[in-house]
């Protein structure tokens, strides 16, 4: 389906006007200076374009934290900042307190506006699935950070819809690790959950291999690390563990993943997700289980091989990765103009 209809004149050089609704910086968003959402702000600026930021939760928030009514003042002021603004395109980026209603009634208002949705998150239930499913026949383009059977079903289903990687920003992981000479850890561990559940086995079964490593597990049991700190234990860490909920889904992630190899720190990438399409082997320690990993990590501990590693995966993630580019393909694919990417096909 072509769906620049009306626009069929845009040229992918243009500077587009870009209204992005999105969590914001407040409440519990205001320590996630990393977060994707900042940095593909940033990367649509970078690429010529003019970002106008609307946060559909701290316009919530305004009405006395009441969710109903403040809900429906979000949705009054979204209207009223497309009406405004009149932005080229609309990029919403979990916007959840936005209704699909408000949605279609500024597409039946405004002809020309395009609008993308991203959903930056796992889909492991029917309620997500429709979620996206139904935002998605409302938006232009849908752009999803797995390439699994969720995206193929909801392509299917008729929707627009492609994989985008989780980007990396030299502004935001600005940080070498591999630059430090002061290490508290051999392998780093961040995740939120139950420290009993099956989320850290992993890691518990390598501190058991290998007791001469030092690891460092922080996040478990609502006590997580946020902000600078976060950084900060990267930046005292020789290597670092990307282990999501999921780890066989073709090329799927938590952004962590691009937090990592940004702050060029070694990454420890499961084999599964497939990511070792687009990085060599000397780019993350890549791995099959517990075993696999202990045995890695050991050898680079004894022969010095970390920062080596880390270095390479930073160079490599950040060239293909990036912010820049990774809003670029969005904008190209959003306008049908083709553009060579490593992932377009997905």
């Amino acid at each position: 389906m072509n769906i620049l209809s009306e626009n069929e004149d845009r040229n992918a050089d243009e500077h587009f006007r870009i209204l992005f609704v999105g969590p914001g910086t407040n409440g519990r968003f205001s320590s996630y200076f990393y977060s994707t959402d900042k940095k593909l702000r940033n990367g649509f600026i970078r690429n010529g374009c003019n970002v106008i930021d609307f946060s559909d939760r701290d316009e919530a928030s305004k009405y006395f934290s009441i969710r109903f009514f403040g809900a429906h003042l979000a949705n009054k002021k979204l209207k009223q900042s497309v009406a405004e603004n009149c932005p080229d395109i609309i990029v919403l980026f979990h916007a959840d307190i936005i209704s699909d209603n408000t949605l279609k009634e500024i597409k039946r208002e405004n002809h020309n506006v395009l609008m993308i949705n991203i959903y930056n998150d796992l889909i492991f239930d029917s309620e997500r699935y429709q979620k996206v499913l139904c935002r998605g026949k409302i938006c232009h383009q849908t752009f999803l950070n797995s390439a699994g059977p969720e995206l193929l079903a909801l392509r299917s289903d008729g929707i627009n819809i492609n994989y985008f990687p989780n980007p990396a920003d030299s502004s935001v992981e600005n940080i070498n690790s591999y630059l430090s000479r002061e290490k508290d850890y051999d392998l780093f561990f961040a995740a939120s959950g139950k420290r009993d559940s099956k989320r850290f086995a992993l890691i518990d079964k390598i501190s058991e291999l290998d007791q001469s490593l030092r690891v460092g597990v922080f996040g478990s049991n609502r006590n997580r690390i946020l902000g600078d700190n976060y950084f900060q234990i990267i930046k005292r860490s020789e290597a670092a563990l990307n282990w999501s909920k999921s780890n066989d889904i073709r090329y799927c992630s938590s952004n962590r993943m691009a937090q990592l190899f940004g702050a060029g720190v070694a990454v420890c990438q499961p084999k599964a997700s497939r990511f070792q399409d687009f990085l060599s082997d000397d780019a993350a320690i890549w791995f099959d289980g517990a075993e696999d990993l202990q045995k890695k990590l050991t050898y680079a501990k004894q022969n010095k091989l970390f920062s080596k590693i880390a270095k390479e995966g930073k160079i490599q993630y950040m060239k293909l990765f990036n912010e820049k580019r990774i809003t670029k393909y969005m904008i190209y694919k959003l306008i049908n103009k083709y553009y060579n990417v490593e992932w377009m096909y997905f």
